[in-house]
């Protein structure tokens, strides 16, 4: 990534704070629908979360996040509960990756 200013930076790793603080909040939230069978909430953060995720280029998660949309739209609890595994154990060392990268800017 070729950044033109010291600014530019500036506003790129806020966006990626950001994005740390919200995705902690989304989880945690994601995880109380999934254990009350909320499918129309599930559905919606995974919406959110698949496009964050696509933003940052966390394909994997990206992926998982479209599975768990599509499971919670057809309330299947298997997938929401695989998908929703997943995402957790995936997402973390991806954002640690990602501010990894932009600590060593």
């Amino acid at each position: 990534m070729e950044l033109a200013s010291d600014g530019d930076l500036a506003t790129v790793l806020e966006i990626v704070h950001q994005f740390d603080e919200d995705s902690v909040a989304l989880l945690h939230r994601l995880s109380d629908w999934v254990a009350g069978d909320a499918f129309p909430e599930v559905a919606s953060a995974a919406h959110s979360l698949k496009g964050s995720a696509g933003v940052f280029g966390f394909s994997r998660v990206e992926y998982a996040a479209v599975q768990l949309e599509l499971a919670a739209l057809n309330e299947d609890r298997q997938n929401v509960g695989r998908w929703h595994s997943f995402i957790v154990d995936a997402l973390p060392p991806a954002k640690e990756e990602l501010t990894r990268y932009f600590a060593a800017l």
